[in-house]
């Protein structure tokens, strides 16, 4: 596919894949990096970390970090272990991402191992 450094159409390509895209992403569909260099100086791009852009219109997520990491390893594990106040509240915690992010093991493991 030739790459093209329309800012319009780089646009138009992070639309239809939901506004978050990693940059080998963008180059396959393509999005020339001049393309992406421009789109986050005037701000419509942003940066969520290395090879990791999102649109600046859409949604922010609640939780980037973890954003990021189920868009770097699609596959991989998350657990995530701390001490809150209260059973109740890592219940809510777990229930508000359980259909943002796959859970494979649910009583909370001290690891991240892909599946």
């Amino acid at each position: 596919m030739t790459q093209t450094r329309d800012v319009q159409s780089a646009l138009e390509t992070f639309r239809q894949h939901g506004g978050v895209m990693k940059t080998s992403q963008a180059l396959t569909q393509g999005v020339h990096p001049a393309a992406l260099y421009r789109l986050v100086e005037d701000g419509q791009l942003m940066r969520l970390a290395r090879g990791l852009y999102r649109l600046t219109s859409t949604q922010e997520f609640s939780n980037p970090d973890l954003a990021v990491v189920a868009a770097k390893a699609p596959e991989a594990v998350v657990c995530l272990i701390w001490r809150w106040p209260s059973m109740a509240s890592r219940l809510r915690f777990r229930e508000s991402y359980i259909s943002q992010f796959r859970a494979a093991d649910t009583r909370g493991c001290a690891c991240a191992r892909p599946r």
